[in-house]
């Protein structure tokens, strides 16, 4: 049997205290000039947390402080990196530069950046920086709130979480109460209500603005809308229907006068009175669509138009039919059934023409038929037979029959608004 050796007490005294003296040494080594905390995670290894100092009164930003600490590879607790520390700054002065945390041996939890400067003039934002660990990026720092800035994190395994935004860059000031017509379309409170809505180019609305066939914001009863100001002409017909033949020795001619009664001396006469709207005075091209079935009509005095529509002038003194568009504002007349190459003769013909007039708002429109013998010309598109067939108009009444008799239909097709003192089309 072996012999145990004597205990040498004073030696295991040493090395037990060895071990203490070694990790206050290490810790002692690696603080920063700040005031600092152990942070203890397990027997075997714990991190250091760093803060940065104070700036002076007028002067920069303190230092920021740094700290590392690891236990041993695959023993020790999760180190912890140092949390950098950045100044306050003076009021009058710069802000304080951010300070930056240092990776743990082993990998910190993450780095912390330094807080930004005073509000008066904004400080640099922090940026945490990280070697790996648990988060890849350490947490920005926070810019002035002055400067709006925001910090960014860093770190060799990724980005790590935007800063967040200052509090000068959002304004939470409540919308306006706008009165009646107005609206605050720039969405700045500094400058309140500042546009109206009861105009052409907004109305009702920021963003409505009236165009095509209504371009005009009507302000009437209601909240504020875009109309057409031609709405009343649009669809409108004159209709001279055959109501009897009263002579069998001309039977491609009818009455449209009421069974049993005579012709006025002055003839027979169909007037019909629409009111054009839109702003009062306001200039406004319209262009409207002619179609149906006509007698031909001499005019002179005027302008050819073209396609049957003749401008100013006055019509012929014979029987056959006047059929007229007449405008109070500006002043002027359209004759629709205008044949000056052909002439007046017992026929019939279709019209499908546009044409663009100018007509200011609040001017009474008049389409007449003026007929002085109180007779017209069958629709028929021959009479060497005994047989009439009618001619038709493709896509209005009564298509696909056509009409017994003569007809116009008026469509408003557009409408825009004209410059003031321009000439008329």
């Amino acid at each position: 049997m072996k012999k145990r050796a004597p205990v040498d007490r004073d030696r295991l005294s040493r090395l037990a205290v060895a071990p203490s003296l070694l990790a206050m040494l290490s810790l002692v080594g690696t603080w920063g000039a700040g005031c600092f905390e152990p942070s203890k995670f397990g027997g075997d290894g714990g991190g250091g947390k760093g803060s940065g100092g104070v700036g002076a009164q007028a002067g920069g930003g303190g230092s920021a402080g740094t700290a590392a600490g690891g236990g041993r590879t695959g023993t020790g607790g999760a180190p912890m990196s140092g949390s950098g520390g950045g100044s306050a700054g003076s009021p009058s002065g710069s802000g304080g530069s951010a300070g930056a945390g240092t990776a743990g041996a082993n990998g910190g939890a993450r780095g912390l950046g330094g807080a930004g400067g005073a509000p008066s003039s904004g400080g640099t934002a922090g940026g945490g920086t990280s070697t790996g660990g648990a988060e890849s990026g350490g947490r920005s720092g926070g810019g002035g709130r002055s400067a709006g800035g925001a910090g960014g994190g860093t770190s060799t395994g990724g980005a790590g979480p935007d800063g967040g935004a200052s509090d000068a860059a959002v304004d939470m000031s409540p919308p306006p109460t706008c009165p009646s017509g107005f609206a605050d379309c720039n969405g700045n409170t500094a400058d309140g209500c500042e546009q109206r809505i009861d105009t052409d180019m907004r109305c009702g609305a920021c963003n409505v603005s009236c165009s095509g066939l209504t371009p005009f914001c009507s302000t009437g009863a209601g909240a504020p809308r875009c109309v057409n100001p031609a709405s009343a002409l649009d669809q409108q017909r004159l209709e001279t229907p055959c109501v009897s033949i009263p002579n069998a020795q001309t039977p491609d001619l009818c009455t449209w006068r009421p069974l049993g009664t005579d012709c006025p001396t002055a003839g027979l006469f169909l007037d019909k009175m629409v009111a054009f709207g839109g702003r009062a005075g306001a200039p406004y091209d319209v262009t409207i669509r002619v179609r149906g079935v006509v007698e031909p009509k001499a005019y002179t005095g005027g302008r050819d138009g073209g396609d049957h529509f003749y401008v100013g002038g006055q019509p012929t003194s014979t029987g056959y039919d006047v059929l007229r568009l007449t405008v109070s504002s500006p002043p002027q007349v359209f004759y629709l059934n205008s044949d000056q190459g052909d002439g007046e003769s017992h026929r019939v013909f279709t019209v499908d023409y546009m044409k663009t007039i100018r007509i200011n708002g609040g001017a009474g429109l008049t389409l007449e038929v003026g007929d002085t013998d109180c007779a017209l010309v069958r629709n028929c598109q021959s009479f060497a037979t005994s047989a009439c067939t009618p001619l038709v108009v493709p896509g209005i009444p009564p298509a696909p029959m056509g009409f017994n008799g003569q007809f116009l239909q008026f469509d408003v097709v557009a409408i825009a608004n004209a410059a003031p003192g321009s000439a008329p089309p």
